[in-house]
């Protein structure tokens, strides 16, 4: 999932895993070196790279660029002391932040690894029916979803050769992965959104999953005895202004959406009054992907 920063893509992420949990699915939420906002939704402490089980049938995990090097060098070498001894230093973690792509590519390269992962040693079940994963904002998302293509053409030989073409095949298989994005009804979130599109149609080559048009304020009729109120309650005057002139604002905006999106399976979610502080919160957003057709 991605979408411009700040329209609600980790709220819409939750919201996805709670309703595929209802459905019995086995789920794994992940973030990508985020502050970790899920765990403590869920009354949990956020535990970087290490999943946490959120609730019955609900994982999460946070990844980071420093922690999925180390997996990553550890395959190929096999021994922790080696690691210790010649990449555990801050000479080699600020060549790694210093390369662009390459934390991109080794979280990327993690999730490709829970992909294939299974239940057990001898079992072939997906250890998760349903991978969620909440990218970086539209700017980032892009360069980020482009790396293995990018890593794939330069990087000829060699295991992170291999790793790109493996992530490369899995994130262009449209059996297996979509890319949902997430836009609020507002000017600058949909111009962002379409350009974030069109450039992921020409670049990294993803399918589209539903498009989730978020926060989307409820008609409210004129009340003409307002203007009446007293002088003290004039502020709520203006907010019932506010409030109409918003969702006048929404729905010129949605249909811009659905002139600039035609095939895409739009989602339209509700603007939530109550903060999003517990899983029962996210209520309102499950029921109406739910009845979504």
């Amino acid at each position: 999932m991605s979408g411009k920063g700040g329209v609600g893509k980790t709220t819409i992420a939750v919201a996805l895993a709670l309703l595929a949990v209802k459905r019995k699915r086995r789920v794994i939420l992940i973030e990508m070196n985020s502050t970790s906002r899920v765990a403590p939704l869920f009354g949990k402490l956020a535990n970087k790279q290490e999943p946490v089980v959120l609730a019955p049938g609900l994982t999460g995990l946070n990844l980071t660029p420093g922690a999925c090097f180390e997996e990553f060098v550890l395959k190929q070498i096999r021994l922790k002391i080696l690691y210790n001894t010649f990449f555990n230093n801050s000479y080699v973690r600020h060549f790694v932040d210093a390369i662009p792509g390459l934390g991109e590519l080794l979280m990327l390269g993690k999730i490709y690894d829970i992909e294939g992962s299974s239940k057990s040693l001898f079992s072939s079940e997906p250890l998760y029916d349903l991978i969620i994963i909440d990218a970086p904002a539209t700017g980032h998302g892009l360069s980020m979803l482009e790396v293995p293509r990018v890593v794939e053409s330069v990087v000829k030989v060699g295991p992170m050769h291999r790793s790109a073409c493996s992530m490369q095949r899995l994130f262009s298989d449209a059996a297996k992965t979509a890319l949902c994005l997430v836009t609020l009804a507002e000017e600058m979130p949909v111009v962002e959104t379409a350009e974030f599109a069109a450039a992921l149609k020409q670049g990294a080559k993803m399918s589209f999953g539903p498009l989730f048009i978020n926060a989307l304020m409820p008609a409210i009729p004129e009340v003409n005895s307002l203007a009446s109120l007293p002088d003290e309650l004039t502020i709520y005057r203006h907010y019932h202004e506010l409030t109409r002139r918003r969702a006048s604002l929404n729905k010129q905006y949605v249909a811009d959406i659905k002139k600039r999106f035609p095939d895409f399976v739009r989602i339209e979610l509700p603007f939530l009054f109550n903060d999003l502080a517990e899983p029962t919160d996210f209520e309102p957003l499950v029921k109406a992907i739910m009845g979504t057709p």
